[in-house]
């Protein structure tokens, strides 16, 4: 794992802030250190050069008192020891104010090299002459009285200009304390305005946003610009709860897809006829996979081509003449080929070399990206899902795995009812069995209801169901016997009776199921007429259920058009004008009269289908 290094790291500037507020305090120190030692040499110069100006006094005491004196040599020896105290004290003046790092001015040294020019050059002499004189001595004596009164006015003049300047390094002194103070509190103020702007907001900024996380909201993010320790915690804290963000979303998703996918399976159990299954798997697919279309093939293998049997999307124009196999042809080595044979499910882009044979229907089309997804049952892969998306990166991981589940309960809910629709064919074939031989009237009768359901603007849901479900109309007559079904002349009283009681069987064999509702009701009341003429309860008008009613219709119009034993069969002409005119058997008034229109306005398309599935 690459570890990530903090560009402006809290530790670096904690030590360079340390550093800074340690050669503060040094600055200060060592400030302070040399204005209290030049306050201390500017109180001993003030001190020294009084001493100078007391010693001054004291020589010139010293000559007017004992000028007079016979004894020359002890007033010489005593001259000499002041002068020497007073030479001393201006050479020390001199050598402590010529020292380099000393903060007096020039003008003090100069004042002192003068003073003792002066003293040296003036008053020294002057001392030396007025000691060697024999005679009088007044003159002399009074010109050295002016000569080092001047002297000590200049020292005088001297004691006041240290005065000051002590006074002056004083008040700087002052000012040096007030500015490192100043300084002292604006780098504290700085520093603790960093330390809350850079630590302490940060983290109580962090605290909070991991309550906020803690309490579900993932959408929290964290404004820490900074390239420090705390700015990488914020930067990956964003990514943490970004990541958790897309999680929980791509989580709560995919509840809500698996959550879609049991009701689709609910709903899907609902259906019962293959056809509306095929639909309902078709436009559930558009609406939860988010793609631009789906068509739904089934794989003839004996043929190797997969049969187009449903579609959903506003594109369809793309299914026209479209050919797709399952053997090694080109038409066959695309997504639903490749899916049906290796039964994983393939994804292709539009510019894949696979999707050459459809790649300018594709383009014409929009789609970018196309995914066939294998519907595998107990024999094998039954067909294919094909969805289609107008982008590339549409088919991620997540909708892949969507996509599989779906393709899953899809295959299952078509073995399904290819199972229902087989046991049912087969429950109205071993119906039949005791019937003349009627060829495809089960497979025709279902195709008038359709027909008929889909002229009266009903559902093609209902059409579907009606479809499947009309084939069990007559398996009451399991209980009827043989003789009595294949009688070529007219029935008996009892036989009729007998006759009029497969509704009631038929609806007992079928039973009480929801999903063979409809066929219930087609077995028990596709013989009541709208006059209520009609068998088992002699029901009337709209007390008859829909679908019988629609059945009523069919199953006489193929009846009338099949031969029987105990009849010829009649041309589409002949039976239309029977059903439309009546022949005293069959009266317009059997049927329902809204029903019947439509049925006039279909009759050519009712001839169409006998004649396609006659046989």
């Amino acid at each position: 794992m690459s570890r990530v290094v903090a560009k402006r790291s809290i530790i670096n500037l904690h030590i360079a802030v340390s550093l800074f507020m340690l050669t503060l305090v040094l600055v200060y120190v060592f400030a302070t250190t040399i204005f209290i030692t030049h306050l201390n040499e500017s109180s001993r110069l003030v001190n020294m050069t009084g001493s100078l100006r007391a010693r001054t006094y004291r020589l010139e005491v010293t000559v007017g008192v004992r000028a007079g004196t016979p004894n020359a040599g002890q007033l010489s020896g005593m001259v000499a020891s002041q002068v020497h105290d007073v030479e001393q004290v201006l050479t020390e003046l001199q050598g402590i104010l010529s020292r380099p790092w000393s903060l007096h001015k020039v003008e003090l040294l100069r004042e002192v090299y003068q003073l003792d020019l002066v003293f040296r050059s003036e008053l020294h002499p002057l001392l030396v002459q007025l000691l060697a004189e024999r005679g009088d001595r007044e003159p002399s004596l009074l010109l050295f009285h002016q000569q080092a009164g001047m002297f000590v006015a200049r020292v005088d003049r001297l004691i006041a200009a240290l005065q000051e300047h002590n006074e002056i390094l004083a008040q700087r002194f002052q000012l040096l304390q007030i500015a490192f103070v100043a300084c002292f509190l604006g780098a504290l103020a700085s520093i603790a305005f960093y330390v809350r702007r850079r630590m302490i907001e940060p983290i109580l900024m962090l605290n909070e946003a991991s309550q906020t996380m803690m309490e579900g909201d993932f959408s929290v993010r964290l404004s820490y610009a900074a390239k420090d320790e705390i700015g990488l915690l914020c930067t990956a804290f964003n990514h943490a709860t970004s990541s958790l963000e897309r999680l929980f979303t791509e989580n709560k998703k995919t509840s809500h897809d698996l959550l879609l996918l049991t009701n689709i399976s609910h709903e899907m159990l609902q259906l019962t006829s293959p056809g509306g299954v095929y639909r309902y798997i078709c436009d559930r697919a558009l609406d939860l996979l988010g793609v631009d279309m789906v068509w739904l093939g089934l794989a003839d293998k004996e043929h190797s081509t997969v049969m187009q049997v449903a579609h959903a999307g506003d594109r369809a124009d793309y299914l026209e003449g479209l050919v797709v196999t399952c053997d090694d042809q080109s038409t066959g080595l695309g997504p639903t080929g490749s899916a049906i044979r290796t039964r994983q499910p393939v994804l292709c882009r539009y510019d894949d070399e696979r999707f050459g044979p459809w790649r300018a229907q594709a383009e014409q089309a929009g789609f970018r990206s196309s995914l066939a997804l294998p519907l595998t049952a107990k024999e094998g892969v039954i067909g294919t899902l094909n969805l289609y998306s107008s982008s590339v990166t549409h088919f991620n991981q997540q909708l892949l795995e969507i996509c599989n589940v779906y393709a899953l309960q899809a295959a299952a809910m078509i073995e399904n009812v290819r199972l229902i629709e087989y046991i049912v064919f087969a429950l109205a074939r071993a119906a039949e069995a005791n019937d003349e031989d009627t060829g495809n009237h089960l497979l025709r009768v279902g195709e008038y209801c359709a027909l008929l359901a889909k002229e009266a603007g009903l559902p093609p849901a209902y059409e579907e169901m009606i479809r499947f479900q009309a084939v069990l109309h007559d398996v009451g007559k399991i209980h009827v016997d043989p003789g009595i079904l294949k009688k070529a002349g007219p029935l008996t009283d009892d036989q009729w009776g007998v006759m009029r009681e497969h509704p009631r069987f038929g609806a007992r064999i079928i039973g009480d199921h929801s999903v063979l509702e409809m066929a219930k009701d087609i077995a028990l009341s596709h013989h009541e007429r709208w006059d209520g003429s009609g068998y088992p309860f002699g029901l009337r008008g709209e007390e008859i259920p829909l679908a019988a009613r629609l059945m009523n219709i069919a199953d006489q119009y193929d009846a009338l058009r099949s031969q029987r034993v105990y009849k010829p069969a009649f041309d589409h002409a002949t039976v239309c004008r029977i059903m439309l005119e009546g022949d005293g058997r069959t009266m317009p008034e059997h049927f329902d009269p809204a029903l019947l229109a439509i049925f006039r306005r279909s009759a050519t398309q009712f001839g169409e289908i006998y004649d396609r599935l006659q046989g």
